[in-house]
Parts: structure tokens; C-alpha cells; sequence
């Protein structure tokens, strides 16, 4: 497990901390701005805010460093030795409470201790520089299109005594302009910043334990667990209920690709992943959030786009800069392509909420936009899409029939149905026959006679891929059938690579965290509990030392390639996590009964279903 970056956020935007204490990716006004520092994605063009330490008038550098979360939170912690004093920095973004505004709460507060190791006194001074402003004033602005940011030292020269420490303070305060920045700053004078910090710990705190509190007898796990749900949390947007696919954009997908691209944007898909992982752990309003959201947005044919800004607007066409060789994409080109998922993902979604919350007032409130949605997959579900992995060059005449699209249309119009049937309302023969034919279709067109699998595409050559595991999670067939049996041994033999990472499909180049895990959920499912961990492990392994996931990942260097952290492989762990620790209860409450595992496994697949 490496350094790479810490997070921290408020649900409007979020910083990325090195881990010597710049701040290295910054966005302002919200999490789809402008990039203020952004030196994580360019290391020689990009600018960060970095915390220079003097020692009398001598520049000191850090011998060793960490980093770590107070626990249970999104409050990060990094330390750093020097030669004659030891710096401990605490960061955090305070939420906003029930009674108070984003507004009130658009800060990074940076808690500065030193500690004089030495027996001499010592004089520090502290300054914050930037690349190309240099040195920073003790109370400065940055002005740029749509924002300000204000800058505040609390006092840059400390004097320390011989085995003692002293702590300041550092603000940053932001607005859409100059007057509004300097309003937060004006409020410095009257704040408390230490009870800031104790009303942001609880805050987080609070947030987890509302959810589903899970021990591991590994703490690792847990640490994993807790952290996922913090990330997810940590990249919502309760102004409008958005979800974000990741906080960054451009991050290249693996060391030797021109393919990255803007995730600082709401995709249906991974907004469904996340859904599932909240529901499954208790966490129920962001949820409900996030589709009152979706559903503001539909068409009116009843389909979504893939993915929006985080307030609800189309997004502009993606602009492509071009540096050297290096090429740095704003926006996303993927808003153009087709995917048969959208409106399935979001009637499961809908369903599963209703599962967990039995708030049968929302499904009759959404009642005729479900019903466009399902009406929309029955005309829409033989066309060819683009598929969940966006590939660009499947784009117009180069789309193709995904079987995973045609498994959650499938799951869509069986969501449909149950709501309807929970509703009363009048019945849907037309839902049910397509349902149905989709089902054998599946099954079918799906499955290669020539390579003995579910394959990507209805081709008899096509690629093996992850994705079409689908065909088990929704309960078309078991885990234990045997036509999944075939495609699980062609996964394992084309998409494993050295180290254990798991690929989503043949041509991809690096393993992808959320594959990786979606094998494991299978082997949870058919009762390999061994296997499953061995693939959870490797996951867990090449994330980062604070437990945090890129989009791809290198188990032999332990390097994170993609956009920083990725909700939807958070999701995809905290998820994975909770259905490990139940299936182990449930084994052992077989050994203690001495009852045969089968017994287990039809219940289990009951209820899924």
C-alpha cells in the first residue's frame, strides 16, 4: 500500500492533498470548476499550494512523511519530520449542519503543529508558495473566472521552545467573486476553528454510524469498509442529490494511453452502483436524493442521458487541450452515446429503494415516470449501444447488442413489474412479455458455442468480460450453473493478470479495481469464500495506504492509474465487504446446525431474486 493523496471535501467541491501537505488538485466553484491547483494531473505544468518550513533563514526539507484519517472520518492527518522539528498538519472541509448554508461552510482549514525536537530554541517561520505566484502573502486573493479564493496565514513566525510545541492556522475561504471571498474571510476573526473541528468529526462520525455498523475480525477490512462509505459520502452533492463518478478529470488511465477523461460528472451507471452499496449499508436519504434527481431529469420518451453536470444541466461538448504530447479533456463526448442501461439501472434502483425503505408514497409519486421508463426500454431494447465501458469507437454505425445492457433492461422491466404490482396498478402484459423474451434472448444470443461462454457482444467471437457476471447477480441463472461455471474459467484464463488483478475485458491493458472485486462477489455467491478473498486482498493491497481507490490499478508496482478516487470501485468494496462478512455468518450458523450448503445457497439465491 503506497502514498499517493489524501481527500477532503465539503459536497461542493473537494481538495487533494499530497503527502507532504500541498494541496495539489483544487476546483473551484464546485467539483466541475475550474481547476485551481492541479499539479496532480500535471506535475510540471500544474500549480499547487505548497507549505514551505524555515528554519531561522533556511529552507528545511521533510525526511519522512504520512498520512491517515482521524478515524472514522474525512479529516486527514500528515506528518512530517524534519531534521529539528516534527509538523503535523490536520485538514479538513466543514459540512454544512441542518440549519446552516454551503455558503457559511466554504473553507480548507489547515491546523498546523510544531514540535522542537531539539534543546535549542528554534525560530520557524511558515510560508505557502505556488509555482507561479511564488510566495504567498499572509492574507492574499486569487481571482479567476467565477471565483476567488482567499488566503489566510494566522501567524507565519513561531517561536518554539526546547521540547515544545505550537500550533497555527491556515484558511482558505472562497466565493463566485471578490465580495463574497472576503466576507468568509472577514468571519475568520470570530471562528473557532478547533470547534470547527470538533463539529466536522462528529459530523462524519454521526453519518457512519447512522448506516450499517459492521465489525471484521480483520481490520483491514473494516478500515476498507468505513473508508468506501466515506469516499461515496464524500462525493455526493446535496444541493441537487448528484452523485459524482470521481472528483478529478484527466488522470491518465494507465502509463502509456492517451484515454482519460472527465469523471467530475453524474453517470447513471455508477450513481447506480453507489445507490446499491448506501441501500445495502443503511444510508437511505442520499438515495432518495439521488432519484428525485434522476427522475427531474428523464426525457420525455422516458430515457436519461448517461450522465449530467452535478446541478442537472447538459453537459457542453468536451474540449480537448492539447499540451506537448499530452492531451487534457474538459467535459465528456460520452453525453452523445446510446446505452441501454440508463433506464434499467434507474428502476432497480427505484425498487431496491422501496425494498429497504418500504416508502411506498415515493413509487406512487414516480409512478408515470417509471412507467415511461419501462414503456422506453420495451420500443428501445434491440439497438445497438455503446455499452457500459463507453468505448469510443463504437460510436454511430460501430454500436453493438452489449448483453449486459440487455440484462438490466431485463432487470429494468422485472423492477417495473414489481412495482406495479405493489401499486395495484392495472397490469402490463406487454412489460411482461418482453421481460420474458429478453430473459431467452439473453441466454441465448448471449452465450458463444464456439468459446463456451457469455461473451461481451450477441457475437459468437467476441471478448470475454466481466459485465456479463450480470447474468448471475440479477438471477437469470445461478451461480452454480454451469454455462457460468465455463464463462467464469474463460474470465479467469483471458482477463487475470499477473498479480491477480482482473481486466473488464480482453483488450483492456491494466486491471480495473471494480472487475476485480465483481469476480469476488461471485465466488462469495457460489461459496468459495477462499478465492474471494484472494481477489478482495489484491484489491485491498494495491489500494493506497489511506485505503483509497483509482479508477485502475498495478498489483505488481502498487501504482493507481485513472481518476482519483472512483466512487463506483468504493461502492463496489464497501458492498463486497458487507456480503462476505453475511455469508460467513450465515456458513457458520450452517456448522453449528450441521446442515448441507446447498440448503444455503437456494435460500441466498432466493433472496436475491
Amino acid at each position: 500500500m503506497k502514498s499517493y493523496y489524501g481527500i477532503i471535501g465539503n459536497g461542493e467541491t473537494c481538495a487533494l492533498i499530497s503527502p507532504v501537505g500541498s494541496i495539489d488538485w483544487f476546483c473551484l466553484p464546485a467539483f466541475d470548476g475550474n481547476m485551481v491547483f492541479y499539479k496532480a494531473l500535471h506535475p510540471t505544468l500544474g500549480e499547487s499550494l505548497r507549505i514551505e518550513i524555515l528554519d531561522g533563514e533556511e529552507k528545511i526539507l521533510p525526511k519522512e512523511f504520512n498520512q491517515k484519517y482521524v478515524k472514522n472520518t474525512n479529516i486527514l492527518v500528515t506528518e512530517m519530520e524534519y531534521k529539528p522539528i516534527k509538523v503535523k498538519i490536520t485538514d479538513f472541509m466543514p459540512w454544512k449542519g441542518i440549519s446552516e448554508t454551503i455558503q457559511e461552510k466554504r473553507y480548507i482549514f489547515r491546523i498546523v503543529e510544531l514540535y522542537n525536537k531539539t534543546g535549542k530554541r528554534k525560530n520557524i517561520r511558515i510560508s505557502l508558495a505556488t509555482e507561479k505566484r511564488g510566495e504567498i502573502k499572509e492574507r492574499s486573493y486569487i481571482d479567476g473566472n467565477d471565483f476567488t479564493l482567499g488566503i489566510n496565514i494566522e501567524k507565519s513566525l513561531i517561536e518554539l521552545k526546547p521540547k515544545k510545541s505550537r500550533e497555527t492556522f491556515i484558511a482558505l475561504a472562497y466565493g463566485e467573486n471578490r465580495s463574497k471571498a472576503e466576507y468568509l474571510m472577514g468571519r475568520l476573526k470570530r471562528m473557532n476553528i478547533k470547534n470547527e473541528l470538533e463539529k466536522t468529526e462528529s459530523f462524519w462520525k454521526n453519518w457512519l454510524a447512522r448506516g450499517k455498523e459492521i465489525s471484521f475480525d480483520n481490520k483491514e477490512y473494516e478500515n476498507m469498509y468505513n473508508r468506501s462509505l466515506l469516499v461515496c459520502k464524500l462525493l455526493t452533492y446535496p444541493k441537487t442529490g448528484a452523485f459524482l463518478a470521481a472528483p478529478t478529470a484527466s488522470f491518465p488511465a494507465s502509463p502509456s494511453t492517451t484515454e482519460n477523461w472527465d469523471y467530475r460528472f453524474c453517470w447513471l451507471r455508477d450513481s447506480y452502483f453507489v445507490s446499491r452499496a448506501f441501500l445495502k449499508t443503511g444510508h437511505y436519504e442520499e438515495v432518495r436524493d439521488l432519484l428525485e434527481f434522476l427522475y427531474s431529469n428523464q426525457k420525455s420518451d422516458g430515457n436519461w442521458q448517461p450522465l449530467y453536470t452535478i446541478d442537472g444541466k447538459e453537459l457542453k461538448d468536451e474540449l480537448e487541450i492539447i499540451i506537448g504530447e499530452e492531451i487534457i479533456r474538459i467535459g465528456n463526448a460520452a453525453k452523445n452515446q446510446l446505452q441501454l442501461d440508463n433506464g434499467g439501472s434507474v428502476l432497480y434502483m427505484t425498487y431496491l429503494y422501496y425494498l429497504f425503505t418500504k416508502d411506498k408514497r415515493f413509487l406512487n409519486e414516480y409512478w408515470r415516470k417509471i412507467s415511461k421508463a419501462a414503456d422506453w426500454i420495451v420500443k428501445n431494447r434491440h439497438r445497438p449501444e455503446n455499452g457500459l465501458w463507453e468505448l469510443r469507437e463504437r460510436e454511430h454505425k460501430k454500436r453493438a447488442q452489449w448483453v449486459y445492457g440487455k440484462v438490466i433492461c431485463y432487470v429494468g422491466l422485472e423492477s417495473a413489474l414489481k412495482i406495479r404490482e405493489i401499486l395495484k396498478k392495472r397490469l402490463r402484459p406487454r412489460w411482461e412479455k418482453v421481460r420474458d423474451s429478453l430473459k431467452r434472448e439473453i441466454l441465448k444470443e448471449g452465450w458463444s458455442t464456439q468459446r463456451k461462454a457469455f461473451l461481451q457482444l450477441y457475437e459468437k467471437d467476441a471478448q470475454a468480460d466481466i459485465s456479463v457476471l450480470a447474468i448471475e447477480d440479477y438471477g437469470l441463472l445461478g451461480p452454480n450453473h454451469p454455462q457460468i461455471h465455463k464463462t467464469v474459467e474463460l474470465i479467469e484464463e483471458k482477463l487475470v493478470t499477473k498479480g491477480f488483478g482482473v481486466k473488464r475485458f480482453e483488450d483492456a491493458s491494466l486491471p480495473f479495481y471494480l472487475p476485480t472485486l465483481w469476480l469476488a462477489s461471485h465466488y462469495i455467491r457460489s461459496g468459495n469464500i477462499d478465492k474471494a478473498k484472494q481477489y478482495i486482498d489484491v484489491c485491498l493491497k494495491s489500494s493506497t495506504d489511506l485505503y483509497l481507490c483509482a479508477e485502475h490499478f498495478d498489483p505488481l508496482k502498487g501504482e493507481q492509474h485513472g481518476n482519483f478516487p472512483q466512487a463506483f470501485n468504493h461502492s463496489m468494496f464497501a458492498e463486497v465487504l458487507l456480503s462476505l462478512k453475511e455469508r460467513r455468518h450465515a456458513l457458520q450458523f450452517l456448522n453449528i446446525f450441521n446442515l448441507p450448503f446447498k440448503i444455503f445457497l437456494n435460500f441466498f439465491d432466493r433472496l436475491k431474486s
